[in-house]
């Protein structure tokens, strides 16, 4: 039963971010050049099908910040809709497990019918305890690794593009980089 709300759980958070990179295409084909490429990065983020933060995100425009705050909540919606579903799963198999305690004449099986029952009071310890789930934490990537920025200093222009191969252009500065984010979010140049 865990299993099928985990498959549940799962197909909603890919039909989220499939909707999301629908919008991202959509904006993609409307927008600027600069904003293709920004696109396109932003669906490199999408990976494990959960919505990354935006968090410190500069140039994104006002609908894709509508766009990801939409997807956000409903990724919070399926999380909350998982919870629910563990929840009434775990409570059917308490309410069994006492009312077999109510029902044993065995001294010894009544206490430990009793214990497992209790140990499935905190939810998250008792789903690990029986069907364990690798923790996938949301990527959250300052806006100064993703994209295009640009910054006006001291009358100066300066700005960066990050390039979808791993290149990342600074102009005006003679920089001869490459960047990559690694599996654990860290940005290495």
């Amino acid at each position: 039963m865990i299993q099928d709300a985990r498959k549940k759980r799962d197909t909603g958070y890919s039909d989220n971010v499939e909707a999301l990179l629908f919008q991202f295409a959509s904006h993609a084909h409307t927008g600027k050049k600069e904003d293709a490429v920004f696109m396109e990065n932003l669906k490199r983020m999408l990976g494990g099908n959960r919505i990354p933060s935006t968090d410190g995100f500069r140039g994104l425009t006002d609908e894709v910040v509508k766009n990801f705050a939409l997807a956000q909540s409903k990724e919070k919606a399926i999380e909350d809709a998982h919870r629910n579903e563990l929840t009434h799963i775990r409570d059917a198999y308490v309410a069994r497990l006492k009312g077999a305690a109510a029902d044993t004449a065995d001294a010894e099986l009544k206490p430990r019918l009793l214990a497992q029952a209790e140990r499935a009071s905190d939810l998250d310890e008792w789903v690990q305890s029986l069907a364990p789930e690798a923790n996938e934490a949301t990527q959250s990537f300052p806006a100064s690794f993703l994209g295009k920025w640009s910054e006006r200093n001291y009358g100066h222009d300066e700005h960066w593009i990050a390039h979808p191969g791993g290149k990342l252009e600074v102009v005006g500065h003679d920089w001869n980089v490459t960047w990559i984010i690694l599996e654990n979010g860290t940005l290495e140049i």
